[in-house]
C-alpha cells in the first residue's frame, strides 16, 4: 500500500537527516530532549529527484497554515538560511508561535531539506539561493542559523543588503570575521539603520529577568557564578573543528559570558582561564574562567565536560548588598535577602530564553526602537572568548579590548 500511495506516513515523521548527519540523528533519539516520532535517514541516491530544483533554485510551497496568508498585512517578512538540528527542534518552532510575522522564504544547500523544513513550519517558498532572500523586498529579517564559521558572511552580507539580522551564536569565531561585521553595521547604521541580534537566549529568559530586577535596587558590584555541566561532545564533532566551528568556549561559553554581562551590568575586562589537564578531553571542555567587569564585578565560569547529564545542566549564582540569587536549570530562581525568600519556579518546561528572545527582536523591529542589546557588548562577548582562548593558550591573563571609534580590534 505505501508504494501504491495509497498510504501515506509522511505526517509521522517529524525529522529528516541525511546519512552524513546520522550521529546526530541517533543523539536526538538517545538524549531524549526534543519531542520526536519518526526520524528518517536519506541517501544521496534516494534524494537526487528531490534536490533538483527548478533553474531559479526556487519552488513555492503550500504551507501546512493559513498564517503566512493571513499575516501578509504589515508583518514582519522573515527568511531563514539553514535548516539543521538545532533549527528544526528548537528555533523554528518558536518562530512559529510568534505574531506579527510572515515566514517568507528558507534557504538551504539542498532541495530536499528546504522542501521538508519550509512546508513543516509555514514557509511560502524554499530555495537553494540564499541570494534570493537578501533579493526579496518583502523580506526584513534574515535569520542566519548555520554552522559558526558561515555566521560573520552571512551577517555582514544581509546588513549591505539593508536588511535586519538575527545570527546565532557565535557572531563571529576570528578577529577578522568580527571587523568585517563591524564595519558593516557601521555603513548599515548610516544608511538603514538594522538592527543585528544575536541569539544569545538566557538573557531574556523569564528567570535571568526576573533575578535582574531584584537586584537593580542594589548598587555595589556583584559577584556572579555560573556553573555549566555541559558534558561530552565527540571529539571529532565540527563545533572542535576550528575553521568550522571554532571550539566550544567561542561557541558555547559565549552564552554564559553575555549572562554574565546581563546580570552584573557590565562588560568584561580582563578575563583569566585554566584547563583540565587530561588526554581523555579537549582543552575547551573542561575551563574555569574569571571575569573581571568595567564595574568592579568579578565572575567565574565554570564549564565542564565531566559530569552527569541527569544532574541539572546550568546553575547560576549572584551575590551582592546582602542579597543572594540563584537560577536553576532555568526551572527556577530563588532570590533572598534580609532574610526573605522569594521564588519563581515552573513545573512543566525548562525557559532558555528562546521565545523572549524572538519577541524582543520582533518588537524592536516592528515598532523601531533600539536594539533589544547594544551592538557593543556583542563584540565585547566575541571578544572576550577570544582573550580566554588565548589566556588558555598563554597561561595569564588578558586583557579585551575594542575600539569602536577607531573601527578596529586591539
Amino acid at each position: 500500500q505505501l508504494s501504491k500511495g495509497t498510504v501515506s506516513v509522511k505526517h509521522l515523521i517529524t525529522h529528516w537527516f541525511s546519512i552524513e548527519q546520522a550521529a546526530e540523528a541517533y543523539r536526538l533519539i538517545l538524549e531524549g530532549k526534543e519531542p520526536y516520532i519518526g526520524v528518517l535517514l536519506t541517501y544521496p541516491e534516494a534524494t537526487k529527484a528531490v534536490k533538483e530544483l527548478p533553474e531559479n533554485k526556487k519552488v513555492e510551497l503550500k504551507p501546512h497554515s493559513k498564517k503566512a496568508i493571513e499575516q501578509k498585512g504589515g508583518a514582519i517578512g522573515i527568511g531563514v538560511i539553514g535548516a539543521g538540528l538545532f533549527a528544526t527542534t528548537t528555533l523554528l518552532p518558536v518562530l512559529k508561535r510568534q505574531q506579527g510575522i510572515r515566514l517568507k522564504g528558507i534557504a538551504t544547500t539542498t532541495g530536499h531539506s528546504g522542501r521538508h523544513a519550509g512546508g513543516k513550519f509555514g514557509f511560502e517558498y524554499c530555495t537553494t539561493d540564499y541570494k534570493e532572500l537578501f533579493a526579496d523586498p518583502e523580506i526584513d529579517l534574515i535569520i542566519a542559523l548555520t554552522r559558526h564559521s558561515s555566521h560573520a558572511h552571512f551577517v555582514a552580507e544581509a546588513l549591505c543588503a539593508g536588511k535586519h539580522v538575527y545570527v546565532e551564536k557565535p557572531l563571529a569565531i576570528n578577529e577578522e570575521q568580527l571587523r568585517t561585521i563591524a564595519e558593516a553595521y557601521g555603513e548599515a547604521q548610516k544608511k538603514s539603520g538594522s538592527v543585528l541580534f544575536v541569539g544569545f537566549n538566557r538573557r531574556f529568559s523569564p528567570y535571568a529577568r526576573w533575578l535582574k530586577e531584584r537586584f537593580l535596587s542594589i548598587t555595589e558590584p556583584l559577584a556572579v557564578c555560573c556553573t555549566v555541566n555541559a558534558g561530552p561532545v565527540p571529539s571529532d564533532h565540527w563545533v572542535h573543528d576550528p575553521e568550522q566551528g571554532g571550539g566550544r568556549i567561542i561557541g558555547e561559553v559565549c552564552h554564559f559570558v553575555d549572562l554574565v554581562q546581563f546580570l552584573a551590568g557590565s562588560v568584561p575586562v580582563r578575563v583569566y582561564a585554566e584547563t583540565l589537564e587530561s588526554k581523555a578531553y579537549k582543552p575547551s571542555d573542561n575551563v574555569v574562567i574569571t571575569l573581571k567587569m568595567g564595574n568592579g564585578a568579578i565572575s567565574s565560569i565554570a564549564y565542564v565536560a565531566g559530569g552527569d547529564k541527569s544532574f541539572s545542566r546550568e546553575r547560576v549564582e549572584v551575590f551582592g548588598g546582602g542579597a543572594v540569587g540563584l537560577i536553576d536549570n532555568f526551572k527556577k530562581a530563588v532570590f533572598v535577602r534580609g532574610g526573605r525568600r522569594k521564588v519563581k519556579k515552573s513545573f512543566l518546561s525548562i525557559d532558555r530564553g528562546y521565545e523572549g528572545e524572538f519577541e524582543a527582536l520582533i518588537s524592536a523591529i516592528g515598532q523601531g526602537g533600539p536594539p533589544p542589546v547594544a551592538f557593543e557588548e556583542y563584540v565585547k562577548t566575541t571578544m572576550t572568548t577570544f582573550a580566554i582562548e588565548q589566556s588558555l593558550a598563554k597561561g595569564k591573563p588578558m586583557g579585551v579590548f575594542f575600539d569602536m571609534n577607531k573601527g578596529k580590534i586591539e
